[in-house]
Parts: C-alpha cells; sequence; structure tokens
C-alpha cells in the first residue's frame, strides 16, 4: 500500500551514505512487512540496489524522487518554523512519518498524530518494538477524515486553539473528499495564530480528470484503484494561490520533481528524477496585512 511504499523509499534513501543521503530515518525499515523489507537491504548493494530500483522506477516514473524530495522539503520547512518559535505540531494523516522521534528539535513541542483507527493502531504496535516509550509529548488522535471533521476530533486532546502551529498533510488529500479538504484547512486558519503553517502535498488535478498527461501518470491511478486507493481530489497548480487565499492562507511554495532536482539532488551530485503531478506546498495563515512575520 501507499504507506509501506513511502516507508521503502524513506528507508532506502536513509541507507545510503551521510554524504549524499537528504535525510536519515531510522524508524522506517522498522515499518516494512517482509517484502519490501527484503528489497531495502538489497538496495544497500550498489549496483544491485541500481538494477532493483529500475523496475519500480519505470513503473511508475518519479514517485520514489518525489517521497524522499517533499521528505525532506517538509523537514525543512518544520525545522525552519522551530526556529521562529512553534507551540504545536499537527500531523494529519501520520501514516509512519517518524519526525517526533527522529528530530530532536521537537522534543519540546508538543504534537498530535492524527490518523485513520486501523492505521493509528498498526503504527503503535510497530513503535512500541522500535522506541522504548512513547514520549509525553505526542498524542495520539483517531480520526477518518471522511466521516469525522478535524475540529470535532481535535476536541479534548489537549490541542490549544489560538496557538502558533505547524500542520503537516502528506500523502492525505488525493483521497479524500472536496468537502473533508476544506473542513480541514478551515480548522487550520480557524484554529491558529496568525502566521502558522500548513504543508501540504497534492495531486495536480489535471492527472484525475484526465486533462493533463503526465508520464506514468494513467499507471499510477490504476495501481491506485487496483490497490484500493483510488485518487478522489485534486488541485490545479495554476490556481492554488488564489484557491488558498480563499481559504484564508497565503501560498509560500509550490515545489515538485523538477524542483527537488535543483534544490537537493543536483547539489550532492545526484540525479533522481521526479514527476510534476505529485506536488508539495506550503501556506500561512495570513495576517490582516500578509506580510512575513
Amino acid at each position: 500500500n501507499s504507506a509501506q511504499a513511502v516507508a521503502l523509499a524513506r528507508a532506502i534513501e536513509s541507507a545510503r551514505p551521510a554524504s549524499t543521503r537528504l535525510f536519515s530515518d531510522p524508524f522506517a525499515a522498522g515499518f516494512l512487512d517482509s517484502g519490501p523489507r527484503a528489497i531495502a537491504r538489497l538496495c544497500r548493494i550498489a549496483v544491485l540496489g541500481d538494477a532493483i530500483l529500475w523496475l519500480p522506477d519505470l513503473a511508475t516514473p518519479g514517485a520514489r524522487g518525489n517521497t524522499v524530495g517533499r521528505t525532506r522539503f517538509i523537514d525543512d520547512a518544520l525545522l525552519s518554523s522551530i526556529d521562529r518559535g512553534l507551540d504545536q505540531v499537527v500531523i494529519l494523516g501520520a501514516g509512519y512519518d517518524c519526525r517526533p522521534y527522529r528530530l530532536p528539535e521537537l522534543s519540546g513541542v508538543a504534537v498530535f498524530e492524527v490518523d485513520h483507527p486501523a492505521t493509528q493502531a498498526r503504527k503503535r504496535a510497530r513503535l512500541e518494538k522500535l522506541v522504548s516509550q512513547i514520549p509525553g509529548h505526542i498524542t495520539f488522535v483517531p480520526i477518518d477524515f471522511n466521516d469525522r471533521s478535524l475540529a470535532d476530533g481535535m476536541n479534548g486532546t489537549g490541542f490549544r486553539l489560538g496557538r502558533r502551529n505547524f500542520f503537516i498533510w502528506e500523502g492525505v488529500t488525493e483521497y479524500l473528499s472536496s468537502e473533508a479538504v476544506d473542513s480541514t484547512f478551515r480548522f487550520v486558519v480557524d484554529g491558529s495564530a496568525p502566521g502558522s503553517a500548513i504543508v501540504f502535498t497534492y495531486t495536480d488535478e489535471g492527472l484525475i480528470h484526465g486533462t493533463k498527461e503526465f508520464a506514468g501518470g494513467r499507471r499510477l491511478l490504476a495501481l491506485n484503484r487496483l490497490g484500493g486507493e483510488p485518487y478522489t481530489f485534486g488541485l490545479d497548480p495554476a490556481l492554488l494561490r488564489a484557491d488558498l487565499a480563499e481559504r484564508g492562507l497565503e501560498l509560500l511554495e509550490d515545489c515538485a520533481g523538477e524542483g527537488y532536482q535543483e534544490r537537493y539532488f543536483k547539489p550532492l551530485g545526484r540525479v533522481l528524477s521526479g514527476n510534476e503531478y505529485e506536488r508539495v506546498a506550503l501556506a500561512r495563515v495570513r495576517t490582516e496585512s500578509a506580510e512575513c512575520p
């Protein structure tokens, strides 16, 4: 499934030499089932690893590059926000995200992991084998976004309204209804202090509606349908700034494959192609003047 695919990409990237990897996620391999775990181990053998990765990279061009590129992008945005002062972090659809455990900068920040109850139960079972104990500043919040609003689900969890928050919404919006997406954006804006931020991934709606062609795009949609995870929501990158402004958010960055290559891979002497239909955006809750803090 998608959570396993993301964990596999992170595990492979983390096994690279420190001088050329984008990040280190020592927990990622611990969430892999036996098959993906074997692939991750084989990928540590240089020539063999390249041969193994050739097939999935051919089947879904750019998927791996986008996954590790967006991971680094989100890490950078989060750490920058912590440097400016942060009260709470909310990870929406947390999946196997291990930032609260691998980033020491988060140790003094209240973190809320929000996810589907079944997915969250699987993660917690794996975590018990990877960490000695769950840090006290982390709260787990079980929510199905399509059945229950974020505002309702966060009630009574200790989340404090009106604080300076940072929301991470990675690999989720494409599986939701437009109503669920709108409801979540409303909570981010209404429940946060001006200057709070959200980083989220989204799919170009042109791929979903068939109005744009992307290399491997149709194959990805077909694979997702076969796996029971069809894409149901997308946004138009050309209209993103205006769409977010209507929701009270100011677009700061919008990045995809070529952006990752220029920002991250090229300086390390690497070439790892991404695609342009799976994107990550950083937005800020607007102030009256919409000026930078």
